[in-house]
C-alpha cells in the first residue's frame, strides 16, 4: 500500500479487505482448492523457525510435521475436506492445536476458492469459569425492559468479561453519524458518553465489513504487520474479508493513536439485518484477547442485538396500534356524514392526533382551516403552491423544510418540519401537520470537519481530528424526526379517505356548503 496516496475523501474507497497484510500477533497459511499452500504471512517463521525458507506449493503433510501429536495424521485434510465442500467453519472453530510447546488455536476460513488457515495464541487469559460468568452477564442484560438501561448493562457486561479500560455502545444514527449512547470506564477516564462523531469516521466500507465480522480486534495499534508472500507471478489480491489477523488501514491506526488508544475491540450489533451500532472498546496499552473470548462476546452482542429488536419492534406495535386507533375512529367520523371535508374540519382535534404535531392545516382550494400554531396564511399559499407542484406522492414528510424552501427560513420555529397527505391535486385539497425546530446543543468528539495537516507525512494526521477535545454545535431549523408508524399512520388515514370516497360516490367535489373553521387555537 506505499502507493496509497491520503485525500480528503479517500477514506470511503480506502480496500481495506486487501491490504496484504496481517496483525502480527498470529501467522496466516493460505491453501488452494487442491490444498496446497498458495501464500503464508512472512512472521510464521517467527513462531516456527524450522519450517522450509520457501511453503509455496508444500503439502499439508508437510504442515502436520510440525503439529502437536495429539491429533491423527492428516488431521488438516479431514478438517478441511477434500472435496471442498465445507461452506463454513465455524462449528469446528477454532481447533486448539500445539506448536513448539506452544498452544495455539487454528481458525480457518474462506476466502473464493482459498482455505484461510490462522493460528493465535489459545490460552484464554480469562477464568475457567468463563461460561457461566456469561451466563449470568446474558441473565443481567436481558433483566431491563428499559432500553437505556439495558444498554447500560451490556456495556458493563463486556468490560467485566474483556477487561478494557473503556467500553461504549455507539449507536449509528440515521445521518450516518454516530453517538455514544452507553459506557462503562476506569474510574480515571473522562466520560464520553453523549457524544457525537461525524459518519466519516467509520467509513462505508468498513460498516460492510463489521456486518459480514461481527468482531473485531486490534491487538497492538504500534505493531508492525507482516506481509503476505505469494508465489511469483501471482498479481491476484488476497480477500482477507473473513480473516481474523487482516491488517487494519493505516488510516484508522493512525486514528487510534490520535486518542491515546493502543488497543481496540468491537462487537457489531445488528438489527433488522442492519448494522444499528457497535460496542467499541478501548484500551491504552496493548490487549490480545484470545479467540474463544472474543467469541464469548461476540455471544453478547448478539443477545442485545436480539433484546433491541425485541424491544423496539414492541415499543413500535404500541404506537402503530394508538395511531391506528385513532385513525379508524376518525374513519368512523368519515362514513358518518356526506361530505369528507366537513367531517374532517369538524374534527380537528382527532385530526391532530393522528401524529404528535403542534400545528394543523386542512386545505382546499382557496378555502383553508388550522389548529394550533401554523404559520401565517400568505406564507402557507407559497408552501401549498411548492407541494403541488413539486411532490408526487400522496404522502411526504420533511424535518428541515428550509433547505427545501428558503421562504420558509423565518418559519422555522412552526414550520422546520412539515407531513403532508395529499386528498386531491386536482381540487388542491390536502392535509399538513406542522412541527417547530428542535434546537439542540450537539457535543462532538472534536471538530468533525476534517481536515489535512501540512505535515510532510500526511497520514500523522489524517484522522477527522488530532485533538478530541468536546466541540459543541448548535443545529437550528430541524425538527423532531418524523417516525415510520407516524408515516404508515398517514398512509392509513389516506386510505381512510379513499375508503370513505369510494362508499360514497363523488362525495368529495367543489365545497360550496363547506364553511370551515378558521380558527388559530392551542394544541393539546
Amino acid at each position: 500500500m506505499s502507493d496509497f496516496q491520503v485525500t480528503l475523501s479517500n477514506c470511503d474507497r480506502e480496500p481495506i479487505h486487501i491490504l496484504g497484510k496481517i496483525q502480527s500477533h498470529g501467522f496466516l497459511i493460505v491453501l488452494d482448492k487442491n490444498t496446497l499452500v498458495s501464500s503464508y504471512s512472512d512472521n510464521v517463521y517467527t513462531f516456527i523457525p524450522n519450517l522450509s525458507k520457501n511453503l509455496i506449493g508444500l503439502t499439508l503433510t508437510y504442515l502436520e510435521s510440525f503439529i502437536g501429536v495429539t491429533y491423527q495424521p492428516h488431521f488438516l485434510k479431514n478438517l478441511i475436506g477434500a472435496s471442498n465442500d465445507k461452506p463454513s467453519f465455524e462449528k469446528s472453530n477454532p481447533v486448539p492445536v500445539e506448536i513448539g510447546g506452544n498452544n495455539y488455536f487454528l481458525i480457518i476460513s474462506r476466502s473464493s476458492d482459498y482455505f484461510l488457515l490462522e493460528f493465535e495464541e489459545g490460552v484464554s487469559i480469562f477464568e475457567l469459569g468463563i461460561q457461566h460468568v456469561l451466563g449470568l452477564s446474558i441473565a443481567r442484560i436481558l433483566a431491563h425492559k428499559n432500553v437505556s438501561k439495558l444498554l447500560d448493562q451490556a456495556a458493563s457486561e463486556v468490560k467485566d468479561i474483556i477487561a478494557f479500560d473503556r467500553v461504549m455502545i455507539y449507536q449509528f444514527m440515521e445521518d450516518g453519524h454516530g453517538m455514544v449512547v452507553a459506557e462503562a470506564r476506569n474510574s480515571e477516564l473522562e466520560s464520553w458518553l453523549g457524544l457525537h462523531y461525524p459518519a466519516s469516521d467509520i467509513p462505508q466500507q468498513a460498516r460492510a465489513l463489521y456486518k459480514l465480522n461481527l468482531t473485531r480486534l486490534i491487538a497492538d495499534v504500534y505493531a508492525t504487520t507482516s506481509s503476505i508472500v505469494t508465489s511469483e507471478g501471482n498479481s491476484s489480491a488476497l480477500d482477507l474479508t473473513n480473516a481474523q489477523l487482516r491488517a487494519v488501514s493505516p488510516v484508522h491506526i493512525q486514528y487510534l493513536k490520535n486518542m491515546g488508544v493502543a488497543s481496540s475491540f468491537s462487537i457489531s450489533i445488528i438489527c433488522d439485518g442492519e448494522l444499528w451500532g457497535l460496542i467499541a472498546c478501548h484500551n491504552y496499552s496493548a490487549r490480545f484477547i484470545d479467540f474463544k473470548s472474543r467469541e464469548y462476546a461476540k455471544l453478547i452482542g448478539q443477545i442485545l442485538s436480539s433484546a433491541l429488536q425485541y424491544r423496539s419492534e414492541e415499543n413500535d406495535q404500541h404506537e402503530v396500534d394508538a395511531l391506528r386507533f385513532k385513525v379508524e375512529n376518525l374513519g368512523k367520523v368519515l362514513l358518518g356524514k356526506q361530505d369528507i371535508l366537513s367531517a374532517l374540519s369538524g374534527d380537528l382535534e382527532s385530526l391532530a392526533e393522528v401524529v404528535s404535531s403542534t400545528g394543523l392545516l386542512l386545505a382546499a382550494g382557496d378555502k383553508s382551516c388550522r389548529l394550533g400554531i401554523t404559520p401565517k396564511i400568505e406564507f402557507e399559499e407559497i408552501l401549498l403552491e411548492w407541494l403541488f407542484e413539486n411532490v408526487n406522492t400522496d404522502v411526504f414528510c420533511h424535518t428541515n423544510l428550509s433547505k427545501l424552501l428558503p421562504e420558509a427560513i423565518p418559519f422555522k420555529d412552526i414550520a422546520s418540519g412539515i407531513m403532508f397527505c395529499l386528498i386531491s391535486k386536482e381540487r388542491k385539497e390536502c392535509i399538513i401537520w406542522f412541527r417547530p425546530e428542535q434546537i439542540q446543543e450537539v457535543n462532538w468528539a472534536g471538530d468533525p470537519n476534517k481536515k489535512l495537516s501540512d505535515h510532510i507525512d500526511p497520514m500523522v494526521q489524517i484522522s477527522p481530528r488530532v485533538s478530541f477535545e468536546v466541540w459543541k454545535q448548535s443545529i437550528t431549523g430541524i425538527s423532531k424526526d418524523w417516525k415510520k408508524e407516524e408515516i404508515s399512520s398517514v398512509n392509513f388515514l389516506k386510505q381512510e379517505i379513499i375508503s370513505a370516497v369510494g362508499l360514497k360516490a363523488g362525495a368529495v367535489k367543489e365545497m360550496k356548503n363547506w364553511n370551515p373553521l378558521v380558527t388559530v387555537s392551542p394544541m393539546i
